[in-house]
């Protein structure tokens, strides 16, 4: 529950001591941030919120209204930046999409049947462990002889490369 936030910065004025306290206070707004504004974890937005307030603590003038709304309109001016942000960033795209593509799992198995065993080997290994120097040792070649061995399976399977 968010406590009496006048009564909170009156301390706050008198004993800067209190600046934790109030800045926990304020956090609590996080949760409405959180709701409107589709930030994921209220955590987060009430950090922004409270650090928002922090930078234009200076700003407030008590003799111009409460501290409760002055808070709410921070966090709602975050909620409305996060909302534009969103909307800008949803924006469509010039264009039309390109076509999804999906490789069958059996159009992958047929054309790995066109390499040899120890060619699809050399492919498995090189494409899981990434280490051209443990892949060769598997192989007992060089990692030159291993790239060697990937360019002639590359050109000859895939001439236009």
């Amino acid at each position: 529950m968010i406590k009496d936030l006048d009564k909170l910065y009156a301390r706050y004025v008198t004993d800067p001591n209190v600046l934790g306290e109030l800045l926990q206070a304020v956090s609590s707004y996080g949760a409405y941030v959180s709701r409107y504004a589709g930030h994921s974890d209220p955590e987060d937005a009430g950090q922004e919120t409270m650090l928002r307030f922090w930078h234009k603590l200076g700003e407030y003038d008590p003799s111009r209204g409460s501290l409760k709304p002055w808070i709410k309109s921070i966090a709602t001016n975050l909620v409305r930046n996060d909302m534009a942000s969103l909307e800008r960033r949803s924006t469509d795209m010039p264009g039309e999409l390109p076509e999804p593509t999906t490789v069958s799992f059996d159009a992958i198995h047929v054309d790995l049947r066109k390499y040899t065993m120890k060619e699809r080997a050399v492919l498995y290994w090189t494409a899981i462990d990434k280490d051209f120097s443990l892949t060769a040792q598997r192989f007992d070649c060089t990692p030159q002889e291993l790239r060697r061995l990937l360019h002639r399976i590359k050109v000859k399977y895939n001439p236009a490369a």
